[in-house]
């Protein structure tokens, strides 16, 4: 077993991020991006979530009436 330490921790999840990313295909790069986003914006409160869609895409707000 390695010793990860804090020092090296860091390195070794961006080196291990970058081979996952380097053998994904198109698609499966795509699917891992929209689940990540998915699952990510599914933790933001009503307000932050909000706020993030106005300052990029405010016109989907409107499909959506409150």
């Amino acid at each position: 077993m390695i010793n990860i330490d804090h020092k090296n921790r860091e390195d070794i999840i961006k080196s291990y991020a970058h081979r996952l990313l380097d053998d994904m295909d198109w698609d499966t790069l795509y699917t891992f991006a929209y689940e990540t986003l998915v699952e990510n914006k599914s933790r933001l409160n009503n307000t932050s979530l909000e706020n993030e869609i106005k300052g990029y895409y405010p016109e989907l707000l409107e499909d959506f009436p409150v």
